[in-house]
This record gives structure tokens, C-alpha cells and sequence, in this order.
């Protein structure tokens, strides 16, 4: 077993900090997840418009490190949505002709939620949520513990998986404002 599927996995099962003690194959391997495989259906869900009626190129799924990134394309406009198992996904909008440089302060991203503030709270409450959860979790695993996400994962079912619906399905309906009205990077 993997160290990241190892830490990061998000089943129910519980992690033993000695890799002695842990049992190959033991919880659910994220892609497997439910988190997951909500994420890939919602995305492919509510940003096929993308290419359907604005000609936009599927251009990458993969992942990178503990993130998957999903990225449709079309000339200089860029979209892509970002999962990483322990959080809510992120949109962006690139306008790959304007400059990028963070140290001028010159950006040619958007994060989608700048746009819409129902999308901010929603992560705000999701975070503030879970935020204790996972404290409640790294603190018994750093006191010797077992490494114990099942509080997360019942969350996840109860309440963070229409978060996470909610949050896709605002952000496409931004994403095409952006596209239509040129909002942000978009005008530049």
C-alpha cells in the first residue's frame, strides 16, 4: 500500500500509524471513493456544456500529486476544475494570453468563486465544519492512535456530498456567465 493512499485513503476503515500493523488492500482507494466518483460525475455533468456548445477541448484528466485536475480548453481560455479528497473542488478560468507574473502581482487566473459568493459560503461552512473533525483525527493518531476518517466519511455522506453537488453545479452556471458576459480575466 501506498504511503499517500495510506494516509490520505477516505475509507471507513482505521489506519495504523505502524505499516507493520496495516493490512494491504485495508479501505477504500480514493478513486474508488465516493467523494470521487461524485466529483467525475458532477464535473462531467455540469461542464460538458463546455464543449457541447462553446467548442471546448477535454483536454486532461489526470492526476497531479494528491489532485486531480480535470481541463477543457479552447484557444487561450482554459477551465479547469480541481479535486483533492480532502476538501471541496476548485474552478478556475486562465486567459493564457495575458501575463502571469505573482511576484508583480499580474494574474491570469480567476477562481470561480470570486464570482459568486454562495460559492464561498459554502466552503466556508464546509471547512468550519470539518475543520474540528480532522483536528479530532490528526490529534489521536499524533498521540499514538489510530489514523480514524470515519467521522469525515459519515460526514461526507450526511452532508458534505450536496455541498459538493452545490458547489459544481454554481460553479458551472459561473463559468458560462464568465464566458458570455467576459467577466474577469476574460476581458482582458
Amino acid at each position: 500500500m501506498g504511503i499517500l493512499s495510506w494516509l490520505f485513503d477516505s475509507g471507513k476503515e482505521k489506519h495504523s500509524r505502524d505499516k507493520k500493523q496495516s493490512k494491504p488492500g485495508k479501505g477504500t482507494p480514493v478513486v474508488e471513493s465516493l467523494n470521487f466518483r461524485t466529483h467525475l460525475e458532477m464535473v462531467s455533468r455540469e461542464f460538458a456544456f463546455l464543449a457541447e456548445e462553446y467548442g471546448f477541448l477535454l483536454t486532461e484528466q489526470d492526476w497531479h500529486s494528491r489532485e486531480h485536475v480535470t481541463l477543457y480548453e479552447k484557444g487561450c481560455i482554459q477551465v479547469e476544475v480541481i479535486f483533492e479528497s480532502s476538501s471541496l473542488p476548485f474552478v478556475k478560468v486562465r486567459n493564457t494570453t495575458l501575463p502571469h507574473d505573482e511576484s508583480r502581482k499580474l494574474y491570469n487566473i480567476n477562481i470561480v468563486e470570486e464570482f459568486d459568493s454562495e460559492i464561498t459560503e459554502i466552503r466556508k461552512g464546509y471547512n468550519n465544519r470539518r475543520e474540528p473533525m480532522r483536528e479530532r483525527a490528526m490529534k489521536a493518531w499524533s498521540e499514538g492512535g489510530e489514523l480514524d476518517f470515519s467521522e469525515l466519511d459519515e460526514d461526507y455522506i450526511q452532508n458534505g456530498r450536496e455541498e459538493h453537488i452545490s458547489l459544481l453545479e454554481k460553479a458551472s452556471l459561473t463559468v458560462r456567465n464568465m464566458l458570455d458576459k467576459k467577466w474577469g480575466v476574460l476581458n482582458g
